[in-house]
C-alpha cells in the first residue's frame, strides 16, 4: 500500500489541508509544534478506515476527506458487479454528505466499488502503535474492532480477522514469546539487540472457573497443552510453548488467539502472562526504548499483509541510539507497508528524506502545512541547526524567541525562566521561547539571513557570550567598531535586538560566559573529592573535571540565583521594545 493524497476538512484543527504523499515512497514523518495538528492526523485516518471497515461507524457530514492510495495485491476482483480489474491499483476513499464512498480507477475511470467488496481494496490491516496513556484514539476508533473480533472469537462461530489493531504496553509478553518460538533467524538477531534472546520459560496464572465455562473448541486445544491439569499457575517451558503452532499456525494466527486469552477482559482466561529469561530478567527489566523496538518489530513482523502503520510519537523519552534503530526498523518492513509517524525529534528528523518530511504549523490561527518554498528557505536558513519543530516555532506566531549560541545556554536560561516565574509573578511576562543558533561561527549569518528572508512574526533577541569569539561575531551583528565589551542593547530592526550577556556590577573578567551565572564555591571540594577517589598515577595524570562538568551534573543544586541579572534584562528589554 503507498498513499498518494490526503485532503481533510472540518476536523479539528485540520481545517482545510492536502498532503500530497506521492514522493514519500510509502513512509510520512509528521512534524510540528504542540497543538500543530499532528495526532488529529492520525485520528482522521483511523476514523476513515474504521467507518469503512465497520458499517456503523459513520462520519459527520462535515468531515470532508478524500484520501486516495494504491493497492498492489496480486489478484484480480470484480467492482460491485462491474469489469474485472488487476492490481495493483488506485483506490479512493470519500465522505459525501456523511456516508462513505469507495471507488477504483479503471481503464481511465473511477468505478463504485460495491460495499460487499470493499475489504478487497482496503488495507489487510491499519495498525496503531502507541506508547502513552491517552486513551481517545482507542476508544474511538480500534475498541470496536477487537471487541468485535473477541466476541466472535468467544462465541466459537466463524469469525473475521480483525482489521483495525492498537499494540501498546500490552503486547511486549505476547510479542516476545511468538518471536522466540519460531526458527526465524532474523527474530533471533532482534532478540539478541534488546538483550533477550535467552527466553526460557513463561509463567502463567489462570482463571479456573473462566477455564470450566469455555465453550470454545480451539480455547479447548489450547489449554490442554498449556494447562493440561488445570492449575492455577504454571510455568510453561518454550518447548511446550512451541506446540501452539503447530496447532495453530504460524505467528499471526498465535497472536490472534493467545491475546484473546490473555488480553480480553470478558474472556481472560490467562490472568498473568511473563516472559522470562535464563538469567531471570522479564520483559518489564527492558528500557523504555527495548520496549518500543520490541512492540514495532512485532507489529511489522507477526502481522500479515499489506498495512498501513500508525506510529504516535515512538521516539519520545527514549535513547538517541534507539531512535536509529527504531528509523532502521521502519526502513527494512515489507514495502508494501505504508507508515505514517509523528515525531518531535531532530534526531528522527534528520533521518528521514526531504520528501518523507511533513511540517505542520499554525499560521493565522490556522493549521497548513509548509509550502515547499519556506520549508526549503528555513531548513538553508538553519543548515541543520534546527529540528524541523524548531522551523515551525520562527515560522509560526506566538512567542517571542530568545536565541542563544548553544543547547547548554538553552537548557540554563529556561531552567532559570521556570525558577523566577515561580518565585515572583513579575517574571510571568518572560514568555520567550529560547533556540539555540549553533554557534558563535554561525550567529551573524543565521540571524542576518532571517532578516532578509522577511519571514519573522514575533520579537526575536539574540544574545552572545561575552568572550572573545561572542564580542566579534556580534560586532559584525550589529556593526559597530571594535570588540570592547558593552551593555548597549542594539536594535536590527523592528523585530530583532542584540546584546551580549550581562555582567555583574564589579566584573572585571575579559571573558564571561552563562556558567559564570552559578555560584561554584563547591567546585573546589568536589573536584578534590573525585580525584581523591581516582586509583593509580595513570588515572590521577588523566583526571579531568572541569567547571562546566561541575555545573552540568550539579545545576540544580547550585540553583538559578545568578540569572536573576539576565532575567531582569530580558524583562526590561521586552517591555520598553519600541522605545
Amino acid at each position: 500500500m503507498k498513499l498518494l493524497r490526503l485532503h481533510v476538512s472540518g476536523y479539528k484543527n485540520l481545517g482545510n489541508i492536502e498532503f500530497d504523499f506521492s514522493k514519500a515512497n510509502g513512509c510520512a514523518l509528521i512534524v510540528g509544534t504542540n497543538g500543530s495538528g499532528k495526532s488529529n492526523l492520525l485520528e482522521v485516518v483511523s476514523a476513515i478506515f474504521s467507518a469503512c471497515y465497520y458499517e456503523k461507524k459513520n462520519v459527520e457530514s462535515d468531515f470532508r476527506f478524500e484520501l486516495e492510495y494504491i493497492i498492489e495485491r496480486l489478484r484480480t476482483a470484480s467492482a460491485g458487479g462491474g469489469p474485472s480489474y488487476a492490481f495493483p491499483l488506485r483506490v479512493m476513499i470519500r465522505n459525501v454528505d456523511g456516508k462513505i464512498e469507495v471507488q477504483v480507477y479503471q481503464n481511465d475511470e473511477w468505478l463504485y466499488v460495491n460495499k460487499k467488496e470493499w475489504f478487497v481494496v482496503l488495507p489487510e490491516h491499519v495498525i496503531a502503535i502507541y506508547s502513552g496513556e491517552e486513551k481517545r484514539l482507542w476508544e474511538d476508533y480500534y475498541f470496536d474492532s477487537y471487541d468485535d473480533f473477541n466476541k466472535q472469537y468467544m462465541s466459537a462461530k466463524p469469525y473475521s480477522t480483525q482489521r483495525m489493531l492498537y499494540f501498546n504496553k500490552y503486547y511486549w509478553d505476547l510479542f516476545a514469546s511468538i518471536l522466540a518460538v519460531h526458527d526465524v533467524e532474523e527474530h533471533r538477531q532482534f532478540l539478541e539487540t534488546i538483550n533477550i534472546s535467552n527466553i526460557n520459560k513463561i509463567k502463567c496464572t489462570f482463571d479456573l472457573k473462566k477455564m470450566r465455562d469455555n465453550k470454545n473448541e480451539m480455547v479447548k486445544e489450547i489449554l490442554n497443552i498449556i494447562n493440561p491439569e488445570n492449575l492455577n499457575e504454571v510455568e510453561l517451558s518454550l518447548d511446550k510453548y512451541e506446540e501452539l503452532k503447530f496447532l495453530i499456525g504460524y505467528e499471526q494466527e498465535i497472536l490472534f488467539n493467545m491475546m484473546v486469552l490473555v488480553l480480553y477482559k470478558e474472556f481472560k482466561i490467562i490472568t498473568d502472562f511473563h516472559v522470562i529469561c535464563s538469567n531471570e530478567r522479564v520483559i518489564k527489566d527492558l528500557s523504555e526504548g527495548e520496549k518500543k523496538l520490541l512492540v514495532i518489530y512485532g507489529a511489522l513482523n507477526i502481522v500479515e499483509g499489506e498495512n498501513l502503520i500508525l506510529l504516535d510519537e515512538p521516539d519520545a523519552h527514549i535513547h538517541e541510539g534507539i531512535k536509529k534503530g527504531i528509523f532502521d526498523l521502519i526502513k527494512s518492513a515489507n514495502s508494501n507497508n505504508q507508515f505514517i509517524i509523528t515525531s518531535h525529534s531532530p534526531t528522527m528528523t534528520n533521518l528521514f528524506d526531504k520528501n518523507e518530511l511533513f511540517v505542520l504549523t499554525k499560521q493565522d490561527g490556522k493549521i497548513c502545512l509548509l509550502d515547499e518554498d519556506k520549508k526549503h528557505a528555513i531548513s538553508r536558513l538553519t543548515d541543520g541547526i534546527w529540528c524541523a519543530e524548531a522551523q515551525c516555532v520562527l515560522l509560526e506566531g506566538g512567542q517571542d524567541l530568545l536565541l542563544v549560541e548553544g543547547k547548554g545556554d538553552t537548557k540554563y536560561i529556561k531552567k532559570a525562566f521556570s525558577y523566577f516565574k515561580n518565585k515572583d509573578e513579575k517574571y510571568s511576562d518572560l514568555n520567550l521561547f529560547v533556540l539555540p543558533f549553533g554557534g558563535t561561527g554561525n550567529c551573524a549569518d543565521f540571524i542576518q539571513n532571517i532578516i532578509e528572508a522577511g519571514i519573522i512574526n514575533r520579537k526575536i533577541i539574540a544574545l552572545f557570550d561575552a568572550d572573545g569569539s561572542g564580542r566579534v561575531k556580534f560586532s559584525e551583528l550589529v556593526g559597530r567598531n571594535g570588540t570592547t565589551y558593552t551593555t548597549k542593547v542594539y536594535t536590527l530592526n523592528n523585530d530583532v535586538k542584540a546584546l551580549l550577556l550581562p555582567k555583574p556590577d564589579g566584573n572585571t573578567n575579559d571573558e564571561f560566559m552563562i556558567e559564570d551565572y552559578f555560584d561554584l564555591s563547591g567546585y573546589d571540594a568536589e573536584r578534590e573529592r573525585r580525584y581523591a577517589l581516582c586509583k593509580g598515577a595513570k588515572d590521577k595524570g588523566e583526571f579531568k573535571f572541569s567547571p562546566k562538568k561541575y555545573i552540568s551534573e550539579h545545576c540544580d543544586e547550585i540553583g538559578y540565583e545568578g540569572f536573576q541579572l539576565l532575567c531582569d534584562k530580558l524583562l526590561g528589554i521586552l517591555e520598553g521594545w519600541s522605545e
